[in-house]
């Protein structure tokens, strides 16, 4: 006998809620992140919030989201999903201004990710591996 089939059923049922409750979270922090990002920028471009200062906050709300997370049921798991966006979203666009500012000038665009274009290269980034990479210009 193969057992009961409803305990089959009651997996399923169990998996199909956490993939609801991972998307949840996932879309909660990444809401939180991208209202706060665009906020947090121009907070420090007006001079209302320091580098040091938004860092320090980011990370602190990381820390306590990542305290949330561990609380037992889905409340908790949402919290700290709210509290880790909201940190990323101070911590990210601070860390890219002080990078920008320590960096310079000749070196911003490859320091921040842009593709640089080179006299012997057919791409942005070079040669690369991919079918017909090894075709020259005519």
């Amino acid at each position: 006998m193969l057992g009961h089939p409803g305990r089959h059923r009651g997996r399923e049922v169990e998996q199909a809620a956490y993939a609801v409750a991972t998307g949840a979270a996932v879309s909660v922090l990444a809401a939180c992140a991208a209202v706060v990002q665009p906020r947090a920028g121009r907070a420090l471009d007006a001079g209302r919030l320091t580098v040091r200062g938004g860092l320090t906050a980011g990370l602190l709300l990381a820390a306590a989201g990542l305290g949330c997370a561990m609380l037992p049921g889905l409340a908790g798991v949402l919290l700290g999903a709210a509290l880790i966006g909201v940190g990323t979203g101070l911590i990210t666009p601070l860390g890219f201004a002080a990078l920008a500012a320590s960096t310079p000038a000749e070196r911003l665009g490859q320091t921040m990710g842009a593709p640089s274009w080179d006299a012997n290269s057919e791409t942005p980034a070079g040669r690369c591996w991919s079918p017909g990479w090894q075709r020259r210009r005519v």
